[in-house]
């Protein structure tokens, strides 16, 4: 008869237990951590643009003022970390923005602008790919008012190049490894917070 209650009284505090953890409401995230901006905002701000929104109402919805310090960041895809100009109170309307915007083989950093057709982008790209020698590239630019030059960028040795297209734009490319490293623009030329993103390159 004892074995008959001991089981009846496990019984009692087991189902007691599954009805506990079955009505533990799900963890929520703290207010204090940030919600960041994905690229669903950013095709939303892209589809109001073909809607017929001019680019003044678009660019409302971003808040890119503050200024930016020089952030380090980690790409593991490429093995290296650099430093990115990035402010924390970078927003698009109540979101903060990330570091950057990892894509394959290449990141997208800076503040959100809007470009061509008041499409919404990030001007700034750091790309890398299997070494191509400087020389090679050097012989790769478009821009014949702008001859290709070979410099050095702290530790690295490095070629600015240019390319022609939608518009005309200079690349700086760094050979470190065995990669290529590449820093460029939606459009403009090579500048010196460029040089200084490729001397902060490191394995």
């Amino acid at each position: 008869m004892k074995n008959v209650y001991f089981i009846l009284f496990s019984l009692i505090l087991f189902g007691a237990g599954c009805a506990q953890s079955k009505n533990v409401a799900p963890k929520l995230p703290s207010a204090s951590e940030p919600v960041y901006a994905t690229q669903a905002d950013i095709a939303r701000l892209n589809n109001l643009e073909d809607k017929g929104e001019n680019c003044s109402n678009i660019n409302s919805h971003l808040r890119m003022d503050a200024k930016p310090v020089w952030t380090r960041v980690t790409i593991p895809q490429a093995q290296v970390s650099l430093e990115v100009p990035y402010s924390s109170d970078w927003m698009i309307d109540d979101k903060r923005v990330k570091e950057f915007d990892q894509r394959e083989s290449s990141i997208h950093f800076g503040p959100y602008t809007t470009f061509e057709a008041c499409g919404v982008i990030r001007p700034l790209y750091f790309s890398w790919k299997k070494q191509v020698s400087l020389d090679e590239l050097a012989k790769r630019n478009e821009d014949k008012t702008k001859p290709a030059q070979k410099i050095k960028v702290g530790s690295w040795d490095a070629v600015i190049y240019s390319e022609t297209g939608l518009c005309d734009s200079q690349n700086l490319a760094v050979n470190v490894k065995d990669k290529t490293f590449i820093i460029s623009h939606a459009c403009g030329d090579v500048t010196d917070e460029d040089k200084y993103i490729a001397a902060s390159i490191r394995f």
